[in-house]
């Protein structure tokens, strides 16, 4: 078994259950949900569209775990987690348009009086914080974690995952940490304070 793929098939796998089941608890928004802007148009073309996404993120999560179990070439695997994620999100945006068609060819001629406009949910502070919180925490584990690692470190790979390049512990680490740390300080301090 290859963990990163059975991870990241079993993310996508509860992702997808969420998604079908809590569909119609999630209001229109810009930040959960399938986003494509056909859903925007109704509430019940929002609640189709992102039950479908679901439904398809379940099957494709499920896909993945087995085939991570069965197939022992990483390479292979990642080509195929790939593939089906771009083969995935193809195939609900086409879907998604097809069905926005159909759903407007419903709709009767339009007044204004039968219609109310969808409102977003503005970001809040939370919402950037929680978006910047792998960044820091990348920095608190390269921190936690440096003196464990070996004097050279690798940092550049072949197809096949074997190491090509490598850099002393220091030079790598001070990389990832300084440009965590900007990335975040400035991101962090735009939001709080509106720099």
């Amino acid at each position: 078994m290859i963990f990163p793929v059975f991870a990241t098939g079993l993310f996508i796998l509860l992702l997808g259950i969420i998604l079908y089941f809590y569909a119609h608890k999630i209001p229109p928004n810009p930040f959960i949900g399938f986003r494509v802007g056909y859903a925007y148009i109704t509430k019940q073309l929002w609640i189709k569209l992102n039950r479908i996404a679901g439904l398809s993120f379940t099957i494709i999560g499920a896909v993945l775990i087995l085939l991570s179990i069965i197939i022992v070439d990483e390479v292979i695997l990642a080509l195929t987690l790939i593939s089906l994620v771009i083969g995935d999100l193809i195939f609900l945006v086409v879907y998604s348009s097809r069905i926005t068609e159909l759903e407007l060819l419903k709709i009767p001629e339009y007044k204004e009086e039968n219609y109310r406009v969808l409102s977003s949910i503005p970001p809040t502070r939370l919402h950037y914080i929680l978006t910047f919180l792998p960044y820091i925490a990348s920095v608190l584990i390269t921190l936690t974690f440096m003196n464990n690692l070996p004097n050279l470190v690798a940092v550049r790979f072949s197809l096949s995952g074997e190491p090509v390049y490598y850099l002393p512990k220091g030079a790598s680490n001070y990389l990832t940490v300084r440009y965590s740390f900007s990335v975040t300080t400035f991101c962090l301090l735009h939001v709080l304070f509106r720099v």
